[in-house]
């Protein structure tokens, strides 16, 4: 339970983080541009790991697709103009909260819908 509760602030955390982001984003600079887009990078992996570990690899693809892209891509995604950027975090947000509302429905491990 103390695992579930500590894996719920830190998404509250990183959303927050997010949010007041694209809320400053004029004041951002290209490092902490970085460090959120590795921020979001750790989160995902973590989710992966913790949420999604015990499910087969085949099924997770388009997690790993993501965490590897992001990890090419970060540079880039931290150069992007401030719209740009505000656009990517706006939609990163939208997922964490989609990932958290699918997590906090399951009783135990996710159903599989066949």
């Amino acid at each position: 339970m103390a695992e579930e509760t500590e894996g719920k602030e830190v998404q509250a955390s990183i959303i927050a983080e997010l949010q007041t982001a694209r809320s400053n984003l004029t004041t951002l600079g290209a490092p902490d541009r970085r460090v959120l887009v590795a921020r979001i990078q750790n989160y995902l992996q973590e989710y992966r790991e913790d949420i999604l570990g015990h499910v087969p690899a085949d099924r997770c693809m388009w997690i790993e697709r993501l965490i590897g892209s992001l990890s090419i891509k970060a540079p880039q995604i931290a150069s992007l103009d401030n719209e740009e950027f505000h656009s990517v975090l706006s939609e990163f947000e939208k997922l964490l909260v989609i990932l958290e509302g699918l997590t906090s429905s399951w009783d135990g491990l996710p159903h599989t819908v066949h």
